[in-house]
Parts: C-alpha cells; structure tokens; sequence
C-alpha cells in the first residue's frame, strides 16, 4: 500500500483523517438520536462518553491537519531545504500528537464499557469491577506512554531536534512499551466483542434476533484485528531519518482503529433507528411495485392500505413501547432490566 504516494502523502492524510472522522461523526449522531428521539430516553453515561471519545478524534484530526499544513506527508529532506524553521515547527507539533494519539483509541473504550455494564451487570454483579479494571490498566499504561514520550530525551527538545546536546534512551525500550499498549488494546476489543455475544446466546429469544444483536455487538473484533496490524507500523516511531513521512502509514490505522472503535459503541444502540429506516424503505419499494402492477390495482390499493395501517400501528406501538420488547420471562429479565430488547 502506498499511502498516497511516493514523494507527497498530504492529500492522502487529510483525506483519510477527515473522512473518517465524519463516518465516526455520523455513527454517534446515529446513536444519539436513536436514543434522544426514538426511544424517549434520557442520555446515559456511555452516551456522554461516546461524545467525549468523538471530541478527541476531533481535535486530533484538526491537530493533524495543522501538522500537514506545516509539512507533515512530505520527505524530511525536502523540507529542511526548503523552510528548516518551519520544519522544526512540525517536529514539536508532531511529538505534541504522536502523545494524543494513544488516547484516540484508548477514550472509545470508555462507552463500549459503560454499555456492557448498564446492560449485562443485572447478570453479574463483579462485571462492572472487572471491565473498569481491565480498562483502567490500558489508561494507566498509557498515561504512562504519554510521559515517556516526552521525557525519554534530556532535554526535552532534542526529542525533536537531534542535534541537541542531551542524551536519549535506547528507542527499542519506547518501541517496546508501544508494542505492549497495541496488544494489550487489541486484547481488550477481543473481550469486549466476545463476552456481549456470549450473554446475547444464552436469552430466550428467536435465533434471528440473537443473530442480529450478537452481530451488532461483534464489531469490536474488527477493531482488534486492525489494532493488530497497526503494530507493524510502529517501528516507524523511532525512524529518524524520514520522520515527517515514514510514519504516515502509522497515522492511517490509528484512523482506521478510531472508526472501527466507535462503530462499536455506536452500532448495538442504533437499532431502533435503523429499524424505522427499514420500515419506510420497505413501504416505498412496496409503493412502486403496486404503482408499475397493472394488474389487480384494486387488491394493491387494499394490500397498501393494509400496509401502511400495520405501520402504522407499529409505529405507535413503538413509540408507546421505547423499543421492541418480548413477553415476560423470568429468564429475559435482562431484556427488561438492561433495556437490551432496543438494541
């Protein structure tokens, strides 16, 4: 893969950063309104979060789009024979954003915990105690990640100009510790996708429906696997030849992980939304089919009349319901307490 070239990459990281974050952007809007409007509900902490998470990502990619107008995506070498003042702007403003980066796909975690918590803790009481710690070991690392990549040079300005007198660590000890933030992050998708689908298996539902809210929850394996690859770009850190380009393809899964993260904290509480969508579709296609029969318009009239009455009585009842619910069951009492028959 090229990354948008050989010799230019700006165009290539403004695109992708910009695209994705309004994919991200639309998704929890998705959610939010699903939420706010559909469902009648009140916003919950995971929504917080989930605007918290996409805040970040915001700044970063405007962060990023300031390093690109300061040379980011081109060859080191051209940019010092061109402007080695501004040059040296980016190599701040880089390591300034090489740091934030770790929380762009550390703070999306935030709301996929929160949800499994309000939905599945009615199950287990110590899910809540356990997920937060998983999470909470990722937060500190990484915090921990966010100082060394500052403090790992004496003084702090030969981090990014070399040619100050100063001392270093050995950067393998820097590549390590992100090495470990990677696996350990992917790890996390992994449990997070995994233990929802597990729950979903065992309610007392129709095996479509768990298909569909396994599958909606699911997305977080996506995540993992693309954390995962993104560990071969990190050698790229410690590049210091070609700093202001070798490290574009780094950059690029860090987009891709930030919209596979909100995908999942967004797409399980989406439903209801995407149901009515559904809904409309299929009444229009059901419209045109019975406008291009010439055949029995009187039982297409009737069949569309009877459509758009079952319509709407299904809209009414979902709107006096806040969702689909199932009857009663000792066993489905998630569904009840966790408000998981929206999803």
């Amino acid at each position: 893969m090229s990354y948008g070239g050989d010799e230019d990459r700006r165009s290539f990281l403004l695109t992708t950063n910009w695209v994705f974050f309004s994919i991200s952007l639309f998704l929890v809007t998705l959610r939010l309104v699903s939420r706010r409007m559909l469902e009648k509900n009140k916003w919950q902490i995971d929504d917080g979060l989930i605007i918290l998470a996409i805040f970040v990502i915001l700044l970063k990619t405007i962060w990023m789009t300031v390093n690109v107008s300061l040379g980011y995506g081109r060859h080191l070498t051209d940019l010092l024979a061109e402007d080695p003042v501004k040059t040296m702007k980016w190599a701040r403003s880089s390591y300034g954003i090489n740091a934030f980066a770790f929380w762009t796909f550390t703070l999306p975690k935030l709301p996929v915990v929160a949800l499994l918590v309000r939905l599945f803790e009615v199950r287990n009481q110590h899910l809540g105690k356990i997920l937060w710690t998983l999470l909470t070991i990722l937060i500190i690392w990484n915090t921990l990640m966010t100082i060394v990549t500052f403090v790992q040079c004496t003084p702090v300005e030969k981090n990014w100009h070399p040619m100050t007198p100063g001392t270093c660590w050995n950067p393998k000890i820097y590549l390590n510790l992100g090495y470990f933030s990677g696996a350990y992050s992917a790890t996390l998708d992994f449990i997070f996708a995994l233990y929802p689908i597990l729950q979903v298996s065992k309610l007392q539902m129709e095996t479509s429906r768990k298909i569909i809210i396994a599958a909606s929850f699911s997305l977080g394996i996506p995540a993992g696997v693309v954390t995962l690859y993104k560990l071969t770009t990190i050698e790229t850190l410690i590049n210091q030849n070609d700093p202001t380009f070798a490290t574009v393809p780094l950059d690029t899964w860090n987009c891709v992980e930030c919209i596979a993260l909100i995908t999942a904290a967004t797409i399980p509480m989406t439903r209801p939304i995407m149901s009515l969508v559904g809904r409309h579709f299929k009444e229009v296609v059901s419209r045109i089919s019975g406008w291009s029969s010439t055949g029995s318009r009187d039982n297409t009239k009737t069949s569309k009349g009877s459509s758009t009455m079952d319509s709407g009585a299904r809209m009414n009842q979902f709107s006096q319901r806040n969702g689909y619910r199932m009857q009663k069951s000792h066993d489905d009492i998630l569904l009840q307490e966790s408000r998981l028959d929206n999803v």
